[in-house]
């Protein structure tokens, strides 16, 4: 009789040189998914609560006039761009009375069009918030799609 341990997966046994000996599917509570988010890319849904160093960018919220062709940023290029710019335009988000001000899900959108509009030196419009999950350090990314005030929708 041959020697097997337990892999925690249900129908599967691993023999004592590291072999399955069964290939059932795990028979586990099904995964859990977060239905009301909007995912940046539909065909990947990894939601933060079963890939927490891995999920798939997802918007937090997008304004109606929301177009693919808004500009763009990364927050931790924003930072790289021009450091002293991004902590002046910080600062302002910094010292507002609402806790948790270093994640940006946290901030208003007036809030974060203010900030964008320190940073970039003019009056812009921020039109929705993604984060995404930096896989190589599982620390949070921010993207803000921004326009300028007046251009059209």
């Amino acid at each position: 009789m041959k020697k097997t341990r337990s892999t925690g997966f249900s129908g599967v046994s691993v023999s004592k040189f590291g072999y399955f000996s069964d290939y059932k599917r795990f028979d586990g509570p099904p995964p859990r998914t977060s239905n009301n988010k909007e995912y940046c890319f539909p065909d990947k849904t990894d939601d933060r609560s079963t890939h927490p160093y891995s999920y798939s960018p997802f918007f937090h919220w997008k304004s109606p006039d929301w177009k693919k062709i808004d500009n763009a940023s990364y927050d931790d290029r924003m930072r790289q761009w021009d450091y002293d710019k991004w902590n002046a335009a910080r600062s302002r988000l910094d010292n507002s009375s609402t806790p948790n001000r270093r994640r940006f899900e946290h901030v208003s959108p007036d809030e974060l069009n203010r900030m964008l509009t320190e940073y970039f030196d003019k009056p812009m419009i921020c039109t929705a918030l993604v984060e995404g999950c930096n896989v190589g350090n599982g620390y949070p990314y921010y993207v803000f799609y921004y326009r300028e005030q007046g251009t059209p929708k």
